[in-house]
């Protein structure tokens, strides 16, 4: 399985490295968010075995992103925008991927366009929520 990791995930990971078998993917704007030691080491160390790659989304998928969150009413930061941008890449490559992230703006619009994902500490939301400005 891929798992598509924002930055709490790895700052907020359990363990210090990824279960066998699996893949896991983040962006360059996630991987520049992790300042902390654990955290940066663990990055590297996943990257050092092959089990996570740093991936940038297309410039399409970008406004995609910046697109469905505009939609939605929610501001996002550019690691939330690169997050699911490369959400939306993978499914238009119909790539089976789980995106693990406890921001519940990320996770409406994962919800609001039928893709699959997990909390990491916090849980999923149940419902789409538009927000008015």
């Amino acid at each position: 399985m891929l798992f598509i990791l924002d930055a709490g995930a790895l700052i907020n990971a359990s363990s210090p490295s990824f279960p066998e078998g699996d893949k896991y993917a983040t962006t360059p704007d996630v991987d520049a968010e992790i300042k902390d030691m654990g955290g940066r080491i663990l990055v590297q160390q996943e990257i050092t075995a092959g089990r996570l790659r740093i991936m940038q989304p297309d410039k399409k998928f970008i406004m995609q992103a910046r697109e469905s969150a505009s939609a939605l009413n929610s501001r996002l930061s550019p690691a939330d925008i690169s997050v699911v941008a490369l959400a939306f890449q993978l499914k238009a490559e119909k790539k089976k991927f789980t995106v693990i992230t406890d921001d519940y703006s990320v996770q409406n619009i994962l919800l609001k366009e039928c893709m699959d994902f997990d909390g990491v500490i916090r849980g999923k939301i149940k419902k789409v929520r538009s927000f008015r400005k």
